[in-house]
């Protein structure tokens, strides 16, 4: 029997409010949140590359929740077939040629492996961005049937870029993966594992001229086209598993004492209130999201074009190789479907102000502290969050 409207709205509502998360609990998950931002996105020499952000000792697992891409035949995973038959079904040569260099193409290029759904496109694996090897790699992949697993092979200074060895040989991307790719089914079949790749918009992460990773366009984007970037919450309907639970801000600063700087960068990925943060149950940071990577513009080139989902619309026509970006006073670049403004974010992001976590506790309102409680769309379980239309 098929769910109501409203049943689908209630299970909705069921599925993305973060669940309260109290001693244990938080401070497991503050633990992998420590082990997996001890690597992040950095550019480099003009190119992005994974860098360690903290001392990583030999033997130590790297990587270690990022979603196996090629596992089989799951909706994450992804299939191989000829750019021939990708390019007839009406895929953008544009995003061919950025999958081809994300995840494999052949050697001779009439062949790629492809994501067959648009989570596996906007959540990004580090080992992706691994830097390309020259001599000696200091992280070993090793395989076992559809299992791939990462480990330091000496200590790894911060600062330090991560190149993956596998078998004597340094090497950059997925290229043993995409042996193992599933061929892609012909017929109906085969076009409903592609069929959101119709209406994608080819978006490749590159190094900034200042320095900085962000997000560009691979081919030109025509103003008022809307670009899906929502990347969580639709993996938790399809497996009806919570990965997102929340706690005072209070309790996290406990759970994560001494690990300021990791606290810092889960604040910046995930949504906080006056009261609560919200953080990942499962795989720390082990998956940046092509959303994460968005940048602050006072002239943004993107904004946000439903409240209920991350989909944004192209404010301007978008040339080929210019930067996506969005106005952090308006659209926080937060992983939550859901959200909106946040106000609050773009202060402490880009005024540098007091965050509101430092501004609470009593009497802050009768100090001069700002009442956030209710600010922009920022959800918690606390609040009559508006589903509709």
């Amino acid at each position: 029997m098929s769910r109501t409207r409203d049943e689908m709205r209630e299970r909705w509502r069921e599925l993305t409010t973060p669940e309260r998360k109290q001693g244990e609990t938080a401070r497991r998950s503050a633990r992998e949140c420590v082990a997996s931002s001890a690597y992040a996105l950095r550019a480099r020499h003009g190119v992005v590359i994974v860098e360690a952000t903290r001392e990583i000792t030999r033997g130590t697992k790297v990587f270690a929740h990022t979603r196996e891409e090629f596992a089989g035949e799951a909706p994450s995973g992804c299939a191989r077939v000829s750019v021939e038959r990708a390019t007839a079904f009406g895929v953008d040569e544009a995003l061919v040629d950025v999958l081809g260099r994300r995840f494999w193409r052949s050697s001779d290029g009439e062949e790629i492996a492809l994501p067959t759904s648009a989570l596996g496109y906007v959540s990004h694996g580090y080992e992706q961005y691994c830097e390309r090897g020259r001599g000696k790699g200091n992280v070993r992949e090793t395989t076992t049937g559809t299992r791939t697993e990462y480990r330091a092979t000496e200590n790894i200074a911060k600062g330090d870029a991560l190149v993956i060895v596998r078998e004597g040989e340094t090497w950059s991307g997925n290229g043993k993966s995409g042996e193992r790719a599933i061929e892609a089914p012909e017929g109906e079949r085969g076009e409903d594992l592609f069929r959101w790749m119709r209406d994608a918009t080819a978006l490749e992460a590159r190094a900034t001229n200042e320095g900085d990773v962000g997000i560009f366009a691979a081919s030109a984007i025509p103003k008022g086209r809307e670009i899906e970037l929502t990347l969580r919450r639709p993996e938790e309907v399809m497996t009806c598993t919570m990965q997102f639970g929340e706690a005072t801000h209070g309790k996290l600063i406990r759970a994560f004492r001494g690990e300021e700087e990791a606290l810092n960068a889960l604040r910046r990925r995930f949504p906080f209130g006056e009261k609560y943060q919200t953080f990942p149950l499962i795989g720390g940071f082990d998956r940046p999201s092509t959303l994460s990577m968005l940048r602050h513009s006072s002239s943004p080139t993107l904004a946000r074009s439903r409240s209920s989902t991350a989909t944004f619309k192209a404010t301007r026509d978008i040339a080929e190789g210019e930067e996506l970006t969005i106005d952090y006073s308006v659209d926080a670049p937060i992983e939550f479907a859901g959200t909106g403004g946040c106000r609050a974010f773009y202060e402490w992001i880009v005024e540098g102000k007091q965050p509101p976590w430092e501004r609470a506790g009593a009497g802050a309102r009768e100090r001069g502290g700002i009442d956030y409680s209710k600010w922009d769309e920022i959800l918690s379980s606390d609040d009559d969050d508006d589903f509709d239309d």
